[in-house]
């Protein structure tokens, strides 16, 4: 009996201890690195790492429990911009996975885009005395989330950097913060915190100086995520800048309950939509001005700005501080003076919001200069707002570098809007589904792709006596460009004036819906689509016209001029490019354009490509070898867009650089060329002598041995579906062509033909 009882007391003593047994895992003691370490251990086990930098991309071990413990932040984990610095995604570690005492650098999500620092993918860790800085992803440079709800308690989210959610991402998740800072991350959306189909709760959170390019500069949440904030344990979220929406966005309800925030009562300048937001807050960094407020270069931000002898320096602070509302409507008015960087220390763009004017001295007195870094006004969900005696200038952006303007409807009054440029669309201004009223406006030497003065898309400005002139667009609409069904109102007593803006095509205007001209001053009297385009959507009512119109035959001369009257050999102007602006050929009167001998480039004549020619508008030359025209490598020579009945005699076209057909760009158009060549022209993608963009019917099959003699054709290409011609005309047509790099693009039909077109020429020339 006693040998019995003894035995299972040594089995009771020899077993139980092994079952609770955890182990410490020392890096660098056990394992060199910190990933051996996690992969030895087991549920309940510690990985305990020393100080120092460890070069890794941890993927934790589908073990839950393990737990994870370094020195603070001298224990640092260092991505090496090589990956993901701690990624959890294998869908069973919950709050009992801790990392603590850790510092996390260096993350980068080159790969997949998603998580710089910590990636959490069906995951809920909780992380604890964490620093998470200096990494970079497309979402979620510091944490990404998706359907996952960490723990973080006493971390510090700081310089991280991504395009969207520079400290955190989340994703259907629902992660909980206690003690943390969120500070210094820059994104274009949510640079402090983005989420989407999520619910965060905050506890005793700071956010805080964090940089949106766009966006929600401390937080931004979209698809009716939600906010917990703690009633007791209060947040701060203040000093966050963005573009619109500095301090918080959100698309759906949320109660901001904080003990500070940038402001006592914010307006939409820190949070929109603002009636999406119900306050309660204790403190504020910055005060109000309930009142209209007054601005000077002169002035100083430290005073109180409520009149004119104690004015504010920089319209930036009155915007930040002024309390207007839909109940108290206020002004801001600006002193004579320069407001600038380089002058009072401006910053742009200045993001307006609802129920706040701005009233200068006068266009010629108070100057808004961006100094070519942003753009200068930035309007958005705007209304109620007048803008009032200034001049708007050297604004840039991609969209509408002076003014950007979208869903809102300012009222601009004597303004001049001028010298402003967009990468994209809109110089001078950029309309996006809104409905702006000018009046007494000024809009010239802007430039933009399309709509080098203002750009609509689905949108109905009302102009009422405004001066649109000078304008330049690299595609299309120097003065107006409208899509998307927009429209603009013209003010029959208080007339318009549309003169000498420049495009490739359209370059008064261009519009894909039917407009109504009436003006005082266009370029021309009698519009022809080298202004209007395309010219069937426009109706005209103009009294007075900058330019003459020519309505015959045009002459011109390399030795001519372009004051001369341009209708025999002998008075012939200088250009072709002005022989366009002025011929005023039409459907019932086609004319050409003959040039004569010599060289047309901008050394010799002058001249300006590309030439865009119109419909019922030919050009008839001297001959291959006697008139050149010479584009000195800068652009298109010929440029035709939905051009017919155009014919193309007795010329070279040469030294032609672009995208598309160095030589001849042609879209939509049915030109006749004869007894030209087409050499030394430059492509920078497709068709260096000749692009064709169908559907488009080139030629009858039966002219083309007569349309194509005498013709050189180098870097031919044609976009399908077309047919170019029979097969059994190949030999015949190509006795007399030189076809260097003919290239046609499907069906298999044309590919067969591209490769009979090679071999042919491989024996005949």
């Amino acid at each position: 009996m006693k040998k019995i009882i003894c035995i299972e007391l040594l089995f009771i003593m020899f077993f139980i201890p092994v079952q609770g047994l955890t182990m410490i895992i020392n890096v660098p003691g056990d394992y060199a690195t910190i990933q051996e370490g996690l992969n030895a251990a087991s549920e309940g086990d510690t990985v305990q790492v020393a100080p120092g930098r460890y070069i890794e991309n941890i993927s934790w071990p589908g073990v839950n429990g393990i737990k994870l413990i370094g020195g603070g932040d001298n224990t640092i984990i260092d991505g090496g911009k090589n990956g993901i610095v701690i990624s959890f995604k294998n869908g069973v570690i919950q709050s009992e996975t801790i990392v603590q005492g850790v510092k996390i650098i260096n993350g980068d999500s080159f790969y997949d885009s998603y998580g710089g620092g910590i990636y959490c993918v069906d995951s809920s860790p909780s992380l604890l005395n964490v620093t998470i800085t200096g990494n970079t992803a497309d979402f979620g440079a510091g944490i990404y989330c998706y359907n996952s709800s960490p723990s973080l308690s006493n971390v510090t989210i700081t310089g991280n950097t991504a395009g969207i959610g520079g400290g955190i991402y989340c994703s259907e998740s629902s992660p909980g913060l206690s003690n943390v800072t969120i500070t210094g991350n820059t994104a274009g959306f949510g640079a402090g915190i983005f989420c989407n189909f999520s619910s965060l709760s905050l506890s005793n959170v700071t956010i805080t100086g964090n940089t949106a390019k766009y966006s929600g500069g401390g937080i931004y949440c979209s698809i009716s995520s939600k906010i917990i904030f703690d009633n007791e344990n209060r947040c701060n979220v203040y000093s966050n800048s963005a573009l619109y929406s500095k301090d918080i966005f959100s698309d759906a309800d949320i109660d901001i309950i904080v003990d500070t925030f940038t402001v006592k009562k914010p307006t939409s300048y820190y949070a929109s939509p603002i009636e999406n937001f119900f306050f309660d807050i204790k403190n504020s960094i910055l005060p109000q001005i309930n009142s209209d407020i007054y601005v000077s270069p002169s002035g100083n931000d430290s005073n109180e700005g409520t009149s004119e002898d104690s004015p504010l320096k920089t319209i930036q602070y009155a915007l930040s501080v002024i309390a207007a509302n839909n109940d108290n409507p206020y002004t801001i008015f600006l002193d004579s003076g320069t407001y600038s960087p380089n002058t009072n220390g401006e910053t742009f763009p200045l993001s307006l919001f609802s129920n706040v004017s701005i009233k200068g001295k006068g266009e010629n007195k108070t100057i808004l200069n961006a100094n070519g870094e942003k753009n200068v006004l930035y309007l958005r969900n705007i209304q109620d707002a007048k803008i009032d005696g200034i001049t708007i200038t050297n604004g840039s952006a991609d969209n509408g570098g002076g003014i950007y303007c979208s869903n809102s409807s300012p009222s601009l009054s004597n303004v001049t809007i001028s010298g402003n440029t967009a990468n994209d669309e809109g110089g001078g201004i950029f309309c996006h589904r809104s409905s702006p009223s000018l009046s007494n406006v000024t809009i010239s030497g802007n430039s933009a792709n399309d709509g080098g003065g203002i750009y609509c898309y689905s949108s109905s400005p009302s102009l009422s006596k405004v001066t649109i002139f000078g304008n330049t667009a690299k595609d299309e609409g120097g003065g107006i460009f409208c899509d998307e069904a927009s429209t603009i109102i013209f003010d029959n007593e208080n007339r318009c004036n549309i003169y000498l803006n420049s495009a490739i095509s359209g370059k008064d205007i261009y519009s894909n819906a039917v407009i109504n001209i009436t003006v005082d001053t266009f370029t021309i009297t009698t519009p022809t689509s080298y202004y209007a385009f395309p010219i069937e959507n426009f109706f005209f009512d103009i009294k007075n016209s900058i330019l003459p119109q020519v309505n015959s035959d045009i002459y011109v001369s390399p030795s001519g001029n372009d004051s001369n009257e341009g209708t025999s050999e002998d008075l012939p102007l200088k250009t072709i490019q002005y022989a366009l602006s002025v011929i005023a050929a039409n459907n019932d009167n086609p004319y050409t354009i003959f040039l004569d001998t010599g060289t047309y480039s901008p050394n010799t004549n002058g001249e300006t490509f590309p030439l865009s020619l119109f419909s019922n508008v030919s050009i008839k030359g001297k001959g291959e070898n006697k008139t050149i025209l010479n584009a000195n490598g800068e652009k298109n020579v010929l440029y035709l867009r939905n051009v017919q009945h155009t014919k193309i005699d007795g010329i070279t076209i040469t030294n032609g650089s672009a995208k598309y057909g160095g030589g001849i760009y042609c879209y939509r158009s049915s030109p006749s060329l004869s007894n030209v060549t087409i050499s030394g022209n430059t492509a920078n993608d497709d068709g260096g002598g000749f692009f064709v963009l169908t559907p488009v019917r080139i030629f009858q099959m039966s002219q083309f041995p007569v349309i194509l003699q005498m013709i050189v054709v180098v870097d031919y290409f044609v976009l399908t579906p077309v047919r170019i011609f029979q097969m059994s005309q190949l030999p015949e047509i190509l006795l007399m062509l030189m076809v260097e790099g003919f290239f046609v693009l499907d069906p298999l039909q044309s590919f067969l033909i591209m490769k009979i077109v090679v071999i042919y020429i491989q024996t005949v020339l």
